[in-house]
């Protein structure tokens, strides 16, 4: 299956000097990152970043809270770790000025900073429509998985347009794509965005490819673009990759 090339493009830098592998991840993360962010995100909004599993601490993970103004700071902290923790996440939800108490604009160990819970969310700002291939747990997407993912992505995408829906902004999370669509909702309205998750489920996936139905808390995170997705043990059949934003709506 070839895919168009005016579709999701990643809208990166191409790069075809002598830069190194990690000096142009290290320009497309700072450039997926920031303008997904920017996008997705209202001014003034604070947004958490989680870093799983990171070997060198106790519990694993890392924690912040981070402004709009201060992305330059995301990107540099979020570096140092991706490609060493498993993933890297950023909430689709603002959360309230009272958490950068616990890490403001930088990162901390996960065992001394408490993540975001519902009440620290302001409110429903994005609703996610996580598109996965079916495989072992642990373990990283074959191209084939992700090619089947990212037609079942179009086929939804397409229909919902059809009924009405917006044009989401498509993220290749590393090892499926997430389809993501601008909501106002109360933070407690979980009942809403799960009987749609549900309903999506059960018309388009199928034993190759699944929409998970267990993304619709306030709380949810999904993958920053721009960063690696580590999971389980890389091989040429199933690589890590590198998330990146594909298409927004405005373009």
């Amino acid at each position: 299956m070839t895919r168009p090339e005016s579709e999701y493009d990643s809208h990166a830098s191409h790069n075809n000097g002598p830069a190194s592998q990690t000096e142009r991840k290290d320009n497309r993360l700072n450039y997926s990152a920031r303008k997904f962010l920017q996008f997705v995100h209202a001014p003034g909004s604070i947004i958490q970043v989680f870093v799983k599993e990171v070997d060198f601490l106790p519990n694993g993970n890392l924690i912040g809270f981070y402004d709009l103004d201060h992305l330059n700071e995301l990107a540099e902290d979020v570096k140092q770790h991706s490609g060493q923790a498993t993933a890297i996440f950023y909430s689709l939800n603002p959360v309230t000025p009272s958490c950068h108490n616990r890490a403001k604009n930088c990162l901390k160990p996960g065992s001394d900073t408490q993540p975001a819970k519902n009440s620290d969310i302001l409110c429903r700002h994005l609703m996610l429509i996580d598109i996965d291939p079916v495989r072992d747990s642990g373990c990283s997407a074959t191209d084939v998985d992700k090619e089947v993912a990212y037609w079942l992505g179009r086929i939804v995408s397409r229909d919902l347009r059809k009924a009405g829906w917006p044009r989401p902004v498509v993220v290749d999370s590393g090892n499926g794509y997430h389809l993501l669509y601008r909501v106002d909702l109360p933070v407690d309205e979980d009942g809403l965005i799960q009987h749609c998750l549900r309903a999506l489920n059960d018309k388009y996936s199928c034993d190759l490819v699944k929409i998970d139905t267990q993304v619709s808390a306030g709380t949810q995170l999904a993958k920053l673009p721009g960063t690696m997705a580590c999971k389980g043990l890389s091989s040429s059949e199933r690589p890590h990759r590198l998330s990146g934003a594909f298409r927004f709506p405005s373009e």
